[in-house]
């Protein structure tokens, strides 16, 4: 069993549980000219196909070969932290979210051997800060609001949104 954990602003890594050692080094170099600010993985998600995907306060996403060890594709969509993505294996489809509520999906299209955006929804009004697949056909957000969003999908892409008002305690 692996675990992919970033404790370390420059790298993540991938760690055997069995061996309780590193097996793979992911190295981020990149930062932003203008404020001199390295970039920081807020989530990490393992791929099929020898693939993981991590998102940053960058607004990045990027998609690593595991086997080689490279970036392969970046995507820089959103206005502010990735803070959340989550993988359909079945559909070969990676969602994800952030800081400016807008969720977009990309797929890996085995004819061309590369990730592309599939589509994009702006359910919220807020930060997303997590996002559930409950089966193939239906995707959960939710975040600072207390607005849970079911976005309804057709073959992976965004089909219906509506959104359920969860609500509020009182203390």
């Amino acid at each position: 069993m692996e675990i992919l954990t970033s404790i370390h602003l420059f790298k993540f890594n991938r760690w055997s549980i069995s061996d309780n050692q590193i097996t793979q080094t992911f190295n981020i170099i990149s930062s932003n000219s203008k404020t001199n600010k390295h970039e920081i993985i807020w989530t990490i998600k393992s791929l099929n196909n020898n693939y993981l995907s991590s998102g940053s306060d960058f607004g990045s996403l990027k998609i690593w070969d595991t086997t080689l060890g490279v970036l392969v594709k970046e995507f820089i969509m959103h206005d502010g932290d990735i803070l959340s993505s989550v993988y359909n294996p079945i559909s070969n489809i990676l969602y994800y979210t952030g800081c400016d509520s807008l969720i977009i999906s990309v797929q890996f299209v085995s004819q061309t051997n590369d990730w592309t955006i599939t589509s994009q929804m702006r359910p919220q009004s807020h930060d997303v800060h997590s996002l559930v697949l409950l089966d193939n056909n239906t995707l959960l957000s939710g975040g600072i609001t207390t607005d849970i969003c079911i976005c309804k999908l057709n073959k992976g892409q965004f089909f219906e949104k509506y959104n359920q008002k969860l609500p509020t305690s009182k203390q």
